[in-house]
Parts: C-alpha cells; sequence; structure tokens
C-alpha cells in the first residue's frame, strides 16, 4: 500500500505531534479498549440552537434557515445519565460537539463540571464567539479543552462562511481569552488544551498554510480537514475541495512540519498536520440531543435511540462495526470512494 492511498497511516501519531488533552492518548490506548470491549471517548451534544449558519454544519440541512431547539430533544437529565453510562463504559474524554452552539447552553457549566466529577476530561467544540472571562475560568477549572472555530482570520471570508457579520472579531476576542487564561500551556500531562477547527473549502485554502503556522507557533492543536459528509454537506457542494487537492495540501503541510517543526508522521487524512480521528468506531461513539446512537459524528450507522436502546447495548452493536484502526475517517473515506 502506497503512504499516498487514503488509509495508509503510520503506527504512531507522531513525533512530537501536538494534541490536546484528551486527544492525547495513544494509539495502544485505543487497541487495548478495543480488545477489552470498553469506550475510551464518547461525543455527545447539548441543545440544537446556534447564532450562525455555517455553509458546512453536518447538524443541519439546506432548508434549514435557524437553528432553534428541536422536538424531542433530551432533557439536562437524561444528558447525565449519558455520560453516566459512557464513562461507566469506560470513557476517558467526552467531546461536546454540537448540535448547536455549546457556550449557549446554560447547561454547559454544569456539564463540564459532571463530566470532569466522573474523571473525564471535557472537550468544548466552540465558534468562540460567546466566550466570556468567567465562561473560560469554567472550564479552566473543569480541566476542560477547548476547540475553536477559526476558517479564516480574514473577517471577509469568516463571515461569510457562518453567514453573520462580526463573528470574526468576536470570535478572536474568544481566542485570545483562552489563550490569556493559560490554555496553550504545557503541562507534564498535557501539551495543550487549545486546538484550532478549520474546514477546508475553497474559500479558505489558500490561507490553510498560514492558520497551520499560528496553531504550531502557539502550541495549539490543528484539526483541519475537508467537511463531514452529513447536514448541509451529504452531497458535493461548490465550496468543496476535492480530494486529491486535499492530499496534495496535506503533503505540503506535512513537508512544512517535518522541516520547519521538526514533526514527523506519515498520515494524511482525515486532519492536516497527521491528528488522527478518535472518534469512529469500536472505542468511541456519538449521541445526539434528541438521543440517537451512531459509532461517530459521520452518522453513517444508526444504531437506535436512547429511548429504545440502553446506551451500553448500543455500544456492543457497536462494537460489531469494522473498526478504525488507522484513525482515519471512514464516513470521508467512503463519499470519496463513491464521487
Amino acid at each position: 500500500m502506497s503512504e499516498y492511498d487514503l488509509n495508509a497511516v503510520a503506527n504512531s501519531f507522531g513525533k512530537h505531534m501536538v494534541l490536546v488533552n484528551g486527544w492525547n492518548f495513544a494509539p495502544a490506548d485505543y487497541t487495548s479498549a478495543w480488545n477489552q470491549g470498553r469506550l475510551l471517548t464518547a461525543q455527545i451534544e447539548l441543545s440544537n440552537v446556534c447564532d450562525l449558519f455555517c455553509e458546512y454544519c453536518f447538524r443541519a440541512e439546506l432548508a434549514t434557515v435557524s437553528k432553534k431547539r428541536l422536538p424531542g430533544e433530551i432533557t439536562i437529565e437524561k444528558t447525565l445519565e449519558v455520560i453516566d453510562a459512557v464513562t461507566a463504559l469506560g470513557a476517558r474524554a467526552i467531546n461536546i460537539i454540537g448540535a448547536g452552539e455549546p457556550t449557549l447552553d446554560p447547561a454547559l457549566p454544569d456539564v463540564m463540571r459532571y463530566i470532569a466529577r466522573k474523571n473525564a476530561i471535557p472537550i468544548v467544540s466552540t465558534n468562540g464567539a460567546r466566550l466570556s472571562e468567567k465562561l473560560v475560568q469554567e472550564m479552566h477549572a473543569s480541566n476542560a479543552s477547548v476547540i475553536i472555530k477559526a476558517n479564516s482570520f480574514n473577517p471577509a471570508i469568516q463571515d461569510a462562511l457562518v453567514n453573520r457579520n462580526g463573528y470574526t472579531r468576536q470570535r478572536d476576542k474568544g481566542l485570545a481569552l483562552l489563550i490569556e487564561a493559560g490554555f496553550t500551556d504545557p503541562t507534564a500531562q498535557y501539551q495543550t488544551r487549545l486546538g484550532i477547527n478549520s474546514v477546508v473549502c475553497q474559500e479558505n485554502k489558500n490561507e490553510i498554510p498560514l492558520l497551520h503556522a499560528y496553531c504550531r507557533e502557539h502550541n495549539i492543536m490543528p484539526l483541519m480537514a475537508t467537511f463531514i459528509p452529513a447536514g448541509r454537506t451529504k452531497n458535493k457542494t461548490a465550496s468543496e475541495v476535492p480530494m486529491q487537492e486535499f492530499i496534495a495540501l496535506a503533503k505540503h503541510i506535512r513537508d512544512i512540519d517535518q522541516n520547519h517543526y521538526g514533526i514527523v508522521y506519515r498520515q494524511l487524512m482525515p486532519y492536516l498536520g497527521g491528528v488522527p480521528c478518535t472518534q469512529c468506531s469500536k472505542a468511541s461513539m456519538y449521541i445526539t440531543i434528541t438521543g440517537d446512537l451512531y459509532e461517530c459524528p459521520g452518522q453513517e450507522q444508526h444504531i437506535g435511540n436512547i429511548t429504545n436502546i440502553s446506551v451500553a447495548a448500543a455500544f456492543e452493536k457497536i462494537k460489531t462495526i469494522i473498526g478504525n484502526e488507522q484513525w482515519s475517517c471512514p464516513p470521508r473515506v467512503h463519499y470519496t470512494a463513491k464521487r
């Protein structure tokens, strides 16, 4: 198998790879979890409410004009029960990835604290526009890691991608608050607690090397990939970057990493910079705000709903799905194979 094949990866996550706390498990940790039949990570959602209208949202359909509460959203009590269930199955990190903007949900501080009390690491994905000093302090106290959206530092591009004027300025304030609070300060336990999430698209592809360099210079985990083929980007869009173009960009970033930063890896998919996917199959699972269960956010296989199947029983089904032993992204690979 050529190292440039979509599934070709290294046996490790790379020399001197910068990964956020909760993303920094070794390959052996995942293998051990698979072999022992337990979780290592899980993904959950808070409310569907969001203040942006991102063209690439994987949790909304094209016809959706606003992100409001969904019928059937599970209660905060049910969410806490889900956290109980996934940590009982072994989850050591819980990603809060949507369904809307988590910082708009008043339950977020309580959920982060609850995850921390269960001896797991909360990882909050946010657009960053609503971050405040108080909320950042809550995140710090809960030992949370944060993944903040940054598709561009150019307001004209970034504001257009999320369809909200003034967003970039607010996002940059949130980013500064996280850095000032020490989220990029390494410790003996982790390299960083801050990541930047960038969706690589036609509008920002030329800026991606600069965004990646910003991450490297500020000890931030880069989390840069193509669309998740779900929601508004389930099918081809005008903003889509063809996979071969993405792979060429990945090779360019890899050369920069090796030559300028001494970071060595082979993996090109799914994230630039050699970052592995830790959210798919065998050692992870995804539970939506309406209680639906999937093996990962790619939402390829619906396992059931917590109203008719327990989290533990759903995980037993997930364990029968082919694993993601190479830490790539099966939904993206399958989408590319169909094209």
